[in-house]
């Protein structure tokens, strides 16, 4: 909780400033999702009481992205499960030119500092290229306002008419829902750190 500790006098203009970053994994059929259904014992087998499901759950995809108080970047796939050497290129490739676009240095970058965001190579970069990287706990996914984002995107997927069937209609699904999101959204969740 240090921290939060830290920055718990931060002027909402401060955080205007802060690069909110994190990963989320979109799974095509969701396993946590519970469905009762009351039914007769003869009625075991009757189309309307059974849910298709698929093999290891159809899969899914990681994704990467990252906002600030007026803009979002656009997203980065990852292939398989995140690691150090593929998170390597995500801050040069898309944190940059991303932060530099409306910033230019004058920004803060959080992420969740999980073991590939805090490897010696990424710390190099980050501290050759003069990034202000905001020390945050790990594993405390309640006080970053990226999550509020997944979840909106989460909300307007589960709204949607076009449910996906296979991992490139997710993946669509998905970045059609950050794309989506609106630059009022962005405005309030920043607004709200204070």
């Amino acid at each position: 909780m240090d921290g939060a500790r830290n920055h718990l006098r931060w002027r909402p203009g401060q955080w205007q400033h802060v690069i909110f970053s994190d990963e989320s994994r979109f799974l095509l059929y969701r396993i946590d999702d519970r469905i009762r259904v009351r039914r007769q014992q003869y009625e075991a087998y009757n189309d309307d009481c059974i849910v298709p499901r698929a093999q290891a759950e159809g899969g899914g995809i990681i994704l990467w992205g990252a906002f600030h108080h007026c803009r979002k970047c656009d997203l980065h796939i990852i292939d398989g499960n995140l690691d150090h050497y593929q998170y390597q290129e995500i801050p040069e490739e898309m944190l940059l030119p991303f932060a530099r676009l409306t910033f230019g240095h004058n920004f803060v970058y959080q992420d969740d500092n999980t073991r590939p965001h805090s490897v010696r190579t990424v710390v190099n970069f980050m501290e050759t290229e003069g990034i202000e990287h905001m020390k945050w706990p790990a594993v405390s996914t309640d006080l970053t306002p990226i999550e509020n984002i997944w979840s909106e995107v989460t909300r307007t997927m589960d709204a949607s008419a076009n449910q996906p069937t296979n991992l490139a209609e997710l993946r669509q699904e998905v970045i059609d829902a950050w794309q989506a999101l609106s630059l009022q959204t962005l405005a309030i969740l920043i607004d709200s750190m204070p």
